[in-house]
């Protein structure tokens, strides 16, 4: 930790950068954790960030993780950020109501900011947890995800996990993923995001130094154009399936009990609809047990309920065939919300008709492509309708980190 009290308890924090005598002076004095009034000791040395540590492992409620020097490194800088914008902060501010420790609050006007800049894995429980108990103290909670979790990436291709999932933010219709790296100092934003399984999405970012902000700062969110990849991703997933059946034998069985395989998979299947990232579940599963399960057997102007679709969807939810994600910063949103997406798109494509609020009228079959050009006059059909259906107005970048307003 960066601050601490002294033997008048008054709060002190470490400065950036210190002489070694003043080092030595630090080190004789006496300091204790603004948590659990545990004595201190100093850590400091030629390649180390000074930083103050707990001197027994007898546990702090309020500090529970061990901090690396990219975490601390990264604390400071922000904080400091903070300030050269005006913004009063506090680093390290314990807050007894909740006895909790935020890396940094921040106040803006009337609304207080805690600031978590999350370097190690924690489980989802004690994510919500820290968030849940800021909320009940009346502060907004601003996560931001270590760079390191995410610096793989090729292309459009970005691997998301279910911890790195937590930080999500946004709606149905617009998730991003907001991360940090101190030692660029950069924000990186991950935005026109689609998951195209379980750990793999399809989206694009964009990256800030965090110095060069102006104050205020518009970002055009625009229609994706990940979807050739998407294409290329659905393809592969399809022959993996083949080649590693073992993984998804319940999935093969149905299909193959329906009449279908993974060769003869209708083109429409697997579409990237917005708000997929709602369901863990690979799209191509989801969209295909609720093909097989509502619409398949209905002929050519026969009638498709809401209702039949929302009881196979949540049929194959409570067997464990589909499953939904879970997303705490995220405003409210429903699992329900992809497969309308999803059906919107098939009216669109014209092979479902809305004819109330809770039917559509099947008017054509989907399409199982036999031929390369085939291939090619799908792609293209469907490159234009999903961008259609992926197009996004302008946010301030405000939207995506409030301590920007």
């Amino acid at each position: 930790m960066l601050t601490a009290k002294d033997a008048l308890g008054c709060t002190f924090t470490l400065p950036v950068t210190a002489p070694s005598d003043m080092l030595q002076i630090i080190r004789k004095g006496n300091f204790f954790c603004p948590c659990c009034n545990g004595g201190l000791i100093l850590k400091a040395g030629s390649i180390k960030i000074p930083h103050f540590a707990h001197k027994s492992n007898h546990g702090c409620n309020a500090s529970s993780e061990p901090e690396s020097l990219y975490h601390l490194l990264g604390k400071r800088k922000l904080f400091n950020w903070l300030l050269s914008r005006g913004i009063y902060a506090e680093l390290e501010c314990y807050l007894p109501e909740i006895r909790q420790r935020a890396d940094i609050l921040a106040i803006i006007g009337d609304i207080k900011y805690a600031i978590e800049f999350q370097c190690s894995s924690i489980s989802q429980a004690e994510f919500e947890k820290r968030t849940n108990s800021y909320r009940s103290a009346g502060i907004f909670p601003v996560w931001l995800l270590s760079e390191k979790w995410l610096e793989h990436h090729s292309g459009f291709s970005i691997n998301i996990t279910s911890f790195t999932s937590l930080f999500m933010k946004g709606t149905a219709e617009a998730p991003y993923l907001l991360s940090y790296s101190p030692l660029e100092n950069r924000l990186f934003i991950r935005r026109n995001l689609s998951s195209i399984s379980s750990r793999k999405w399809l989206g694009e970012f964009a990256a800030f130094y965090l110095d060069g902000l102006p104050p205020k700062m518009t970002l055009p969110l625009q229609t994706p154009s990940w979807f050739n990849e998407w294409w290329k991703s659905r393809e592969r997933w399809l022959m993996a399936i083949t080649t590693h059946g073992s993984i998804h034998k319940n999935f093969l069985f149905q299909l193959y009990t329906s009449g279908l395989s993974p060769a003869s998979l209708p083109a429409e299947i697997g579409i990237p609809v917005s708000g997929s990232h709602l369901i863990e579940t690979a799209a191509i599963q989801w969209q295909a047990l609720i093909y097989i399960g509502t619409f398949k057997k209905v002929p050519v102007n026969g009638i498709v309920s809401a209702g039949v679709v929302k009881k196979c969807f949540s049929r194959h939810i409570n067997k464990g065939d589909i499953r939904l994600r879970s997303f705490p910063l995220m405003e409210a949103v429903h699992p329900w919300i992809p497969v309308i997406k999803y059906f919107e798109l098939l009216e669109t494509a014209g092979y479902m008709e809305k004819i109330s609020g809770s039917a559509w009228r099947k008017r054509k079959d989907f399409t199982i492509l036999e031929t390369k050009d085939e291939q090619k006059e799908f792609s293209l059909k469907w490159n234009v309708i999903l961008k259609n259906h992926w197009q996004t107005k302008v946010h301030d970048f405000s939207d995506y980190f409030p301590l920007l307003q």
